[in-house]
C-alpha cells in the first residue's frame, strides 16, 4: 500500500513542473533538402512564445530554401 501511494505522489507532483524551454530566444538551426530535382535547406527558427489550450509554448517558423536544377534558381 506505501509503494502505491508513493508512485502516486511521486507523478503527480512531477506532471505539476513546468518543462525546459526547448529552443533560446533568436535560435535557429537547419537541416539539409535533397530532391530528385532540388536541394537547399529547410530552416526552423524560434519566433516568439504562444498560449495553446491553456499552456504556454513555443513558436517555431519553418522556411525551406531551395535551389531548382531544372530551372536555374
Amino acid at each position: 500500500m506505501k509503494y502505491i501511494i508513493s508512485t502516486f505522489l511521486f507523478f503527480s507532483i512531477s506532471s505539476s513542473i513546468s518543462a525546459q524551454t526547448f529552443a533560446p530566444p533568436g535560435a535557429k538551426w537547419q537541416y539539409d533538402y535533397i530532391d530528385d530535382f532540388a536541394c537547399g535547406y529547410i530552416q526552423y527558427k524560434y519566433t516568439h512564445d504562444t498560449l495553446i489550450n491553456g499552456k504556454m509554448t513555443q513558436a517555431l517558423l519553418r522556411t525551406l530554401y531551395v535551389y531548382n536544377y531544372l530551372v536555374g534558381g
